[in-house]
């Protein structure tokens, strides 16, 4: 609003509400290409045509239309932008070893969500059980530890910073996976330091298997008090 009135092309404030959904629809229907082509990075370089198809197909989807549309202004319209970037960015800082500073952005991304919709829970939740899942396929810890982590931390901090969120994220039940996740990758990364990194293969899985029990069944314990 205040930067057309120094372009010197005022808008109302009520123009620029109209059009926030239409801006932000577009932003989220690019991020959404952007990812289907990191998606398809690792298979054959990128592809344009991904890119554009799923680009096409989301600007079309009848549910993001609803959202989109000028002057239908609502949570959603804006928190479906940071959701996509939150994704692509997560999706990008697994690329390769030096790639892993874009999870920064992922936590940036993650944070704008929680401050304009509740839905934010569903991100950190997504992502959460995507590194869990790495970690059971035999993904190397030491690379999702440091995306990971970057990501949990500023987008957990910053996300602290709504009113309305406050300590949420490391006290609520619906968060309690991703906070044991990050709990997880900072054992295995002082197990690394300590020598257990020579466990190889199924002794990696069950140790994994047997440090998340106990990170849950102890993360349990302590919250199912407080609701």
């Amino acid at each position: 609003w205040r930067m057309f009135d120094l372009l010197g092309r005022p808008w109302s404030l009520n123009d620029v509400c109209c059009y926030v959904p239409a801006w932000f629809g577009a932003a989220a229907s690019a991020f959404t290409a952007l990812l289907a082509h990191e998606g398809m990075y690792q298979v054959s370089g990128g592809s344009g045509a991904t890119l554009v198809a799923a680009g096409a197909i989301m600007a079309i989807l009848p549910a993001h239309a609803k959202r989109s549309v000028g002057g239908g202004f609502d949570n959603e319209s804006v928190a479906m932008t940071p959701m996509c970037a939150a994704f692509y960015f997560w999706a990008r800082c697994l690329r390769g070893p030096s790639a892993w500073p874009f999870a920064a952005l992922a936590g940036v991304a993650y944070a704008c969500m929680a401050a304009s919709w509740g839905g934010y829970v569903f991100v950190i939740n997504v992502i959460g059980l995507h590194v869990a899942s790495l970690l059971f396929l035999g993904y190397d810890p030491h690379k999702l530890h440091r995306a990971y982590t970057t990501f949990f931390v500023i987008g957990t901090a910053c996300a602290m910073r709504v009113p309305v969120v406050g300590w949420t994220p490391l006290t609520s039940l619906e968060q309690l996976g991703p906070l044991a996740v990050c709990i997880l990758l900072q054992g295995l990364a002082v197990a690394r330091l300590l020598g257990a990194s020579r466990l190889r293969g199924a002794g990696q899985n069950v140790f994994t298997v047997y440090v998340l029990a106990g990170v849950g069944v102890v993360a349990v314990a302590l919250l199912i008090p407080t609701g």
